[in-house]
């Protein structure tokens, strides 16, 4: 009974912690301009997720007690919320906002108490990634990473994972990983929260089946996957909003930098992070139309240059699972070799689809909205490119290894498949709302 109690009071902190600093009940962020509002709750909570983790990301090379910190943001957030609560011109909650928070309380919760309920760590999360977590729980610096083993996987992940299980009211071990569910069921709803609003059946619906379509029990057994799903699939929702959200005020360089700047935290969970940030972000500045395009492209690259300078420097392990540059790379150009390859790549690119029905869901939307909705499909093109560059990326990663192919894609590819496919899941969103929903209701 104490520990259903104290899962019910996780929950509760989570929601005050990531309350601020943008005010889920206020429309305008204090000291901010207009081009900084957000649209939605979800969203904000997400936001406000992001700017946590990249905070915890400076605390995290700091000899700073974590309690320290927790406490001081937990008594801001309760501070922020007290004074906007009296404030004027702030958000008022309606029956439908209620009962889909309501719905949040019941996804988030009950896949806690599935967490709490099987404990098991899998082979990597044991291995890779919990040694790093508990060097960070006993409150060791960054520097002993070096001592452990993968110290050239990057940290930030297992950072989080200890500062929750440090500051939970009972230190167990999976209330660090409670906050991987929390912000994976925030993203989720951030990605429907502005569609369906009149119909609210159809919409709980959706919520429902993407939670139980998505949720891996196996992923949550200590893998940093579901930091990567959740972090595009807000990208992706705020890249929709930018670009169809009309009665969004139009953004301001400080905004965008903003947005590179708490998106970069992509590169600290796993290594093909970087190749994520790098060509999602990239490739969003070049569809914008803002200027000094050249120059965000630019700071984009800072953090990555960054990232390699502290992690070889600071941490003192800096690398890949392969050498960039091996002796068997040339092969791959004979073309017997290209053909093994492509053909068996191709091969588990399919099963990890049919594992990951998710994929099949989007790419079926995707194709009807080719088919019946071309005026909208050609919308949605920077999501084409980045589609066409993730699929170029995955097999540029498996032609590129030196290793037993077949062995990598079968215990890998799925996981890299799925890092990447919440960020599509505009395209069924989309194609519910043109084909579902009469065109007043939307």
């Amino acid at each position: 009974m104490i520990e259903i109690f104290n899962i019910i009071l996780q929950f509760l902190t989570f929601v005050i912690l990531f309350s601020y600093p943008f005010c889920l009940y206020k429309n305008k962020v204090f000291l901010l301009s207009d081009s900084f509002l957000i649209n939605g709750i979800y969203l904000k909570i997400s936001i406000n997720i992001l700017i946590h983790i990249n905070l915890l990301l400076i605390l995290s090379f700091l000899d700073i007690k974590t309690e320290i910190y927790f406490y001081l943001i937990i008594f801001l957030s309760i501070l922020s919320n007290i004074i906007f609560y009296f404030n004027e011109k702030k958000f008022e909650p309606d029956f439908n906002d209620l009962l889909i928070f309501y719905i949040f309380i019941i996804i988030c919760l009950g896949f806690f108490f599935k967490t709490a309920i099987d404990l098991k760590l899998e082979w990597d999360g044991l291995n890779h990634w919990f040694p790093k977590a508990l060097n960070f729980y006993n409150e060791i610096g960054i520097q002993n990473l070096e001592n452990l083993g993968f110290s050239e996987y990057p940290h930030l992940g297992t950072y989080i994972w200890a500062f929750f299980w440090k500051n939970s009211y009972l230190e167990y071990e999976y209330f660090g990983r409670l906050f991987y569910i929390f912000f994976y069921v925030t993203s989720l709803f951030s990605i429907v929260e502005n569609n369906f609003n009149r119909n609210l059946l159809l919409k709980v619906i959706i919520l429902f089946f993407l939670s139980i379509l998505t949720f891996d029990e196996f992923l949550f057994g200590g893998y940093q996957g579901y930091l990567i799903f959740s972090i595009l699939i807000i990208f992706s929702r705020l890249i929709y909003d930018e670009k169809f959200n009309y009665n969004v005020r139009e953004k301001s360089f400080l905004f965008y930098l903003f947005i590179i700047y708490i998106f970069h935290s992509l590169i600290w969970f796993k290594d093909e992070g970087i190749f994520y940030y790098l060509f999602t972000v990239i490739s969003f500045i070049c569809f914008t139309n803002i200027n000094k395009k050249y120059l965000l492209i630019s700071i984009s690259f800072l953090f990555v240059i960054l990232q390699f300078l502290l992690q070889k420097y600071l941490i003192g392990n800096y690398g890949f699972q392969a050498e960039i540059i091996h002796d068997n790379l040339l092969d791959n150009f004979k073309p017997q070799i290209f053909f093994e390859k492509f053909i068996l790549i191709s091969k588990y690119i399919f099963v990890s689809i049919i594992k990951y029905k998710l994929w099949i869901i989007n790419l079926f939307s995707y194709l009807i909205l080719f088919l019946f909705y071309r005026k909208d499909f050609l919308e949605l093109k920077l999501w084409t490119y980045i589609l066409l560059i993730n699929i170029l990326f995955i097999y540029a990663v498996y032609f590129h290894t030196p290793y037993d192919l077949e062995f990598l894609l079968k215990v890998t590819l799925d996981r890299i498949m799925f890092h990447t496919s919440g960020f599509y899941l505009i395209f069924t969103i989309l194609l519910i709302r043109k084909t579902i929903l009469l065109k007043d209701n939307l």
